[in-house]
């Protein structure tokens, strides 16, 4: 398990040659950072942060004439072609997605066999947050990670005349005893919002007027409770909660979501039952619309602020002694993720010396907790203890000679 541990961190180069299984070639590209506007967070919308990439490539050995013949080649310049290429051709949301893209541009070359693609963000605090990936020329293209089922909601969307209708109490009731989980989406309040001349201000604006119409519905009846993020949309389904939609982060976050206008509210909800993958929406107050094809994106993967939120938790949570414990707690609130198969955790602490001292662990989901890894065994010393006598005589060096030269190490 120490290898597996060590290759989890080791460079694409070295996963690259531990998981060959024919002779090959490899030519590498090492710490290319490139600055670039990538982010599903709001965030990272019209900033450009430095991104890493590190790619192996395994070719073909060449065989006769050991030639000079740079055509022969695969030349270093095709990587970081294939790179900026991808870099141009859209602005991307995940690393996942410009990792597979580079990949497959690499593998069009016709010596390469197999890449490794390691992406990294520099810019998102004091760490590293990356995404690597191997593909194989001529497998099956895969777009994402298999994941854990997640419920499949009924959304319902509920106009204003709904809302103060007496009847809600049995819309919902009514509802919320079906197999699937109830999500409820909402307009504007009849008050008009506020109105600004900046089109990013209005937006904001428009969203926050929906999320104060979401807490009135919330005050009408105590079940529903007002959620604005994926995570607790996927907790509160997972636990038959009802929720009522607050939507700022989710539309925010999105690449090409929708119009938040108050008069766009259904047409909002609509493109929010197909992000959530809605087994049904259900509307009261107002015609139902057309619907079309269902997509899904960021909100499929792992976000990598569930990484560092676990460690945050953890470390709130009560002063530890040890990093063995605080490692696994670490992996056992990653792996509640329903994305979460296995997880690689290494701990070290930097302020002990020129130097660090760490602990690593692997956990993978549904496996029985281990409190600690299995160790090698320890040598069992001679311990010397030298009189002042003993440090200012001539003989010292003799006699450390003949101990040091003992199967036991001298302490």
């Amino acid at each position: 398990m120490n290898d597996e541990i060590r290759m989890a961190f080791a460079h694409p180069s070295e996963r690259a040659e531990a998981s060959a299984s024919q002779p090959c070639d490899r030519i590498s590209l090492r710490d290319y950072v490139v600055e670039v506007e990538i982010g599903a967070f709001q965030q990272e919308r019209g900033h450009l942060q430095r991104v890493r990439f590190n790619v192996v490539v395994e070719v073909a050995p060449q065989t006769g004439e050991i030639d000079d013949d740079v055509d022969r080649i695969l030349s270093y310049d095709r990587v970081t072609e294939a790179i900026h290429a991808e870099l141009g051709a859209e602005r991307l949301n995940l690393l996942e997605t410009l990792a597979a893209r580079v990949a497959e541009r690499i593998l069009r070359e016709p010596q390469a066999l197999r890449v490794f693609v390691r992406i990294e963000k520099l810019d998102r605090g004091p760490f590293a947050l990356g995404v690597e990936i191997v593909r194989a020329k001529g497998e099956v293209a895969r777009k994402g990670q298999d994941h854990v089922q997640v419920p499949h909601p009924v959304v319902l969307f509920l106009s204003n005349t709904a809302i103060a209708s007496d009847s809600l109490k049995s819309w919902i009731d009514q509802l919320s005893k079906q197999d699937a989980p109830l999500v409820i989406a909402v307009g504007a309040g009849d008050v008009p919002a506020p109105v600004s001349a900046a089109k990013l201000a209005q937006r904001r604006i428009d969203l926050l007027a929906i999320e104060q119409n979401a807490w009135v519905l919330a005050g009408r009846d105590k079940r529903c409770v007002v959620v604005g993020t994926r995570t607790e949309l996927d907790w509160a389904m997972k636990h038959d909660q009802i929720c009522v939609w607050a939507p700022s982060k989710i539309v925010l976050d999105a690449v090409d979501g929708p119009s938040s206008a108050a008069a766009d509210a259904l047409a909002l909800a609509t493109w929010f039952a197909g992000e959530m993958q809605a087994a049904r929406m259900v509307v009261i107050g107002m015609d139902a619309p057309q619907t079309g094809e269902i997509d899904d994106d960021v909100d499929r993967i792992l976000s990598y602020d569930r990484v560092t939120e676990a460690i945050h938790a953890e470390l709130g949570a009560e002063r530890l002694n040890l990093l063995e414990t605080l490692a696994a707690r670490v992996a056992e609130r990653i792996l509640r993720e329903p994305q979460a198969l296995r997880v690689f955790v290494r701990i070290e602490t930097l302020d002990r010396g020129p130097f660090a001292l760490g602990v690593e662990i692997v956990r993978a989901k549904g496996e029985v907790a281990r409190k600690g890894q299995d160790h090698v065994q320890v040598p069992h010393p001679v311990v010397l203890f030298l009189s002042n006598a003993a440090i200012a005589s001539d003989s010292l060096k003799i006699w450390i000679d003949q101990l040091s030269k003992q199967d036991a190490p001298l302490v």
